[in-house]
């Protein structure tokens, strides 16, 4: 699917944001999510980039803030430890940090909901826990367990697909795979290869995104 984003001297990213006072981009956003559902279930889905962490964390608050918008609610988890951006990205500060901690083989701790408004929420995984034991762990499955019956669709930013692996740990919780490019910096044989990856590690890629 092409996504064409509007007020183009504007930041990309930015224009992601604007889901609530931009039909144009609501209503694409939208068809995306009627075609996901056509063929995959939506309670929990992946977004990734191949090489851009902050596109897929927008992109990611742009479903959410669609799903809100038709009467449903969702929570985001910033799971990209390598290189999380939804807290800067929405200027929430250190109110929205986590405090999961993962230690000797177990997941101990809480971690915060910062709530956005009745039927949106994130949370935030302190950078400071290492990716590879939170995700071995379970962690981002213990935080879908907890809310599942909060919200009906989960919003997981994981890292880029093109470094890190971690999406692979999710694959019996992750219903659908959305992976997010942007047309002027990414080389079709990434697009490829990242498909490839999905194919090859049986990941329900839903959709390809290229933003122009």
């Amino acid at each position: 699917m092409k996504l064409n984003l509007f007020n183009k001297a504007d930041n990309t990213n930015k224009n992601l944001l604007n889901v609530n006072n931009n039909d144009e981009l609501f209503a694409a956003i939208t068809t995306l999510q009627n075609e996901i559902n056509v063929g995959f279930d939506t309670k929990v889905i992946a977004v990734t980039s191949i090489k851009n962490d902050a596109l897929a964390a927008a992109f990611g608050k742009a479903l959410s803030d669609a799903y809100v918008k038709n009467e449903s609610s969702a929570l985001i988890i910033d799971a990209n430890m390598y290189n999380p951006q939804l807290e800067g990205l929405l200027e929430l500060g250190d109110a929205s940090k986590s405090d999961l901690v993962v230690e000797d083989g177990s997941v101990v701790g809480g971690y915060k909901l910062f709530n956005l408004s009745p039927k949106n929420a994130v949370v935030c995984i302190d950078k400071q826990v290492y990716p590879g034991v939170a995700y071995k762990n379970k962690a981002i499955h213990k935080i879908i367990k907890d809310n599942e019956k909060s919200y009906e669709h989960f919003i997981v930013l994981v890292p880029s697909i093109k470094d890190h692996k971690e999406l692979v740990l999710l694959s019996d919780v992750v219903d659908a795979v959305v992976l997010v490019t942007k047309r002027s910096a990414t080389k079709k044989q990434h697009i490829f290869d990242a498909v490839r990856f999905c194919e090859l590690n049986k990941l329900p890629l839903a959709k390809t995104v290229v933003i122009k």
